[in-house]
């Protein structure tokens, strides 16, 4: 599983450093310790990005998807992989 942290950077566009700037002021104006950023990531991604854990739903490939991705788990890439011949 990726990094939560990191995944929210890359979902968001980067947004949720926004969203962390926020929380850890808000925590520091109360007196409260700050929380982890990794935590805070986890929450914020089951609240925007439901599913963020997951591995990808073969059932949601488009038949091109579907093909990719059996031919390369046989080990078969594209030219882009290895070049044309």
């Amino acid at each position: 599983m990726n990094n939560p942290f990191n995944t929210a950077m890359d979902l968001t566009d980067s947004i949720f450093a926004y969203h962390l700037c926020g929380v850890l002021r808000a925590m520091n104006e109360s007196g409260s310790l700050a929380p982890d950023p990794d935590d805070v990531a986890r929450e914020y991604l089951d609240t925007f990005h439901a599913g963020w854990d997951e591995e990808p739903n073969e059932d949601s490939y488009s038949d091109a998807e579907a093909d990719a991705d059996t031919l390369a788990s046989a080990g078969w890439g594209t030219d882009e992989d290895y070049g044309s011949l």
